[in-house]
């Protein structure tokens, strides 16, 4: 009898009545209802024989024997272990990534904020900013300075 398989394979998988009964979309009480029966619509045979991880044979063959359970769960969930290694695998891969891209901006923020290797945590008192702004403010138009009578020399001399 078909419902009484599913039975036997929900008792020898590592799902409880609940976990099978959500996964076929229906109530535990419905479940139950299936386990009794002769037969039963082919969907919910495909969706058990996913979710335990068995053929759709084992259900629809009554010779075929359950096959047993392995350390790592044997057919009951080993497509669904796998399926979850590989998932946690890509995201260690992900994190992986996650964590060089943070750290590659955590050394942008450090460079703009002046946290480079040898830079000091001490905040410049108001006369030492001054001086700095001074410092900046003179290079600066010392720099202007040189380059734009060159700048103009050369648009004299073009103009010739």
């Amino acid at each position: 009898m078909l419902g009484e398989r599913l039975k036997k394979a929900v008792s020898e998988s590592r799902l409880t009545a609940d976990e099978v009964a959500n996964g076929l979309g229906m109530s535990k009480s419905n479940l139950y209802v299936l386990y009794k029966k002769e037969s039963f619509e082919l969907e919910y045979v495909k969706r058990a024989s996913q979710l335990l991880g068995l053929s759709v044979s084992y259900f629809l063959d009554e010779k075929q024997p359950l096959p047993s359970k392995s350390s790592d769960g044997g057919a009951f969930g080993s497509s669904v272990l796998q399926e979850i290694r590989e998932e946690i695998r890509i995201l260690r891969e992900q994190l992986s990534v996650k964590d060089q891209q943070i750290a590659g901006l955590q050394r942008t923020v450090d460079a703009l904020v002046g946290k480079s290797k040898g830079a000091t945590n001490n905040p410049l008192t108001f006369d030492e900013f001054k001086l700095e702004m001074m410092y900046h403010f003179y290079t600066q138009s010392a720099y202007k300075n040189l380059i734009e009578p060159s700048v103009h020399t050369f648009q004299l001399a073009t103009q010739d």
